[in-house]
């Protein structure tokens, strides 16, 4: 019974302050244990779509801490996704230079570093690495081919010279 109800029916009876006080103190208990009950109904559902969103954007371990903030599910989507897309591009950086640890990701995640912040550290590492290793400016088909025609002139200026004597 609403404690509006409540108080409209006790307006016009014979009740005396003790009766009227122990009914309105059982509708207010009434009440907040349904305000409770659906509160907990409320934020089971918020962890479930926490934990589910997490899961499916393979970041699970990233629930808990969501769920501790108090994000909503929204969020947490946002978040999910972003972790999605952070686990996407280390494995591409990944693919590109072998000295790049997969589990980096793990750390920009747990950061709560950005993706434009992630790709713009990746592309540092990236363009360090390719700084240091020494190139002669060959496509490796090219490389592949001047290999070739340098043994060959070599070959052939050893064998003019042994044929000349």
């Amino acid at each position: 019974m609403a404690l509006d109800e409540l108080m409209s029916d006790i307006s016009g009876t014979n009740l005396t302050k003790e009766q009227a006080t122990a009914m309105v103190e059982k509708a207010s208990k009434e009440a907040a244990e349904k305000s409770a009950a659906e509160a907990i109904k409320a934020e089971r559902e918020r962890c479930l779509a926490i934990v589910t969103t997490c899961a499916d954007a393979g970041a699970a371990s990233m629930a808990a801490t969501l769920i501790s903030e108090g994000a909503a599910a929204d969020q947490a989507k946002l978040r999910a996704e972003s972790a999605k897309e952070i686990r996407t591009a280390v494995a591409m950086a990944c693919k590109q230079n072998k000295q790049i640890d997969p589990k980096l990701a793990d750390g920009y995640i747990a950061s709560g570093a950005s993706i434009e912040h992630v790709r713009s550290q990746l592309f540092a590492k990236l363009a360090e690495v390719q700084a240091l290793t020494p190139t002669d400016g060959l496509l490796p088909e090219q490389r592949k081919a001047s290999a070739g025609a340098g043994w060959d002139a070599a070959i052939s200026r050893v064998n003019g010279r042994t044929a000349r004597k």
